[in-house]
């Protein structure tokens, strides 16, 4: 059993990239999304949730690292010592408006600033 349990993870890690986003906050004119790290199967989840927020379109504004905790690791070693290594534990948030007439300025000057394009009433950030 466990080891058809590690061979699964193992697969959806392999295969897919085990990409995930989520809705941190979202209301009618904005959102944030989260995602473990911005790489191209989190981005395409993302993209997923912000079209169904906003399936006219929407302009990416700021994207952060956040922190969302805290682990920590003891580690026992041979001699009997032991060395704690505490890490922040980090998330990556996409900031979002929807593409509307009045939300186009500020989005396109935000947008500027931040590196960002708008393609077809969707808006990627340049890579």
């Amino acid at each position: 059993m466990k080891n058809s349990i590690l061979l699964g993870v193992l697969a959806c890690s392999f295969f897919t990239g085990c990409s995930s986003a989520r809705y941190v906050m979202k209301d009618a004119s904005q959102g944030t999304i989260a995602i473990a790290g911005p790489t191209d199967g989190n981005w395409e989840k993302a993209h997923e949730l912000m079209t169904q927020h906003f399936p006219s379109g929407y302009t990416v504004v700021k994207e952060e690292e956040v922190p969302v905790g805290v682990s920590t690791h003891v580690h026992k070693h041979e001699s009997g010592n032991k060395s704690i290594v505490t890490k922040d534990k980090t998330e990556y948030h996409v900031h979002y408006v929807a593409t509307t007439a009045d939300s186009n300025s500020l989005a396109k000057s935000t947008a500027a600033t931040n590196n960002i394009r708008t393609v077809s009433g969707t808006t990627m950030q340049m890579k």
